[in-house]
């Protein structure tokens, strides 16, 4: 390796399917801080009882049929083992419906 090579940039990439997404709202330090949170959580937003379990945000998007959330801020929770859960459990959703074939299964349900 050189260490005097130019820095390339990365390209930007531009999957299929994320020219229709729109941004419905952007958290950042100041989000918490109104919230009364000035410091966060080292997991994200607050991990409060309305927050826990199966009161988490569900891993099943009701609005659409291709959007499974997946990590700390879904079911079942936050923390490591409970993020493995949760992107286990949107991989299989993905690959029983890329396997089932179009119109047989929707992603998500």
């Amino acid at each position: 390796m050189n260490p005097t090579a130019p820095i390339h940039p990365m390209r930007p990439i531009h999957p299929p399917g994320i020219e229709g997404l729109r941004i419905l709202r952007v958290a950042h330090p100041g989000t918490w801080a109104a919230a009364g949170l000035p410091a966060g959580t080292p997991f994200g937003a607050a991990h409060t009882r309305s927050q826990t379990g199966p009161l988490r945000t569900p891993n099943r998007w009701p609005a659409t049929t291709n959007l499974i959330p997946a990590g700390a801020g879904t079911i079942p929770g936050v923390g490591i083992p409970p993020v493995l859960v949760s992107g286990r459990l949107a991989a299989k959703r993905v690959v029983g419906a890329v396997e089932s074939g179009p119109g047989r299964r929707r992603i998500g349900r």
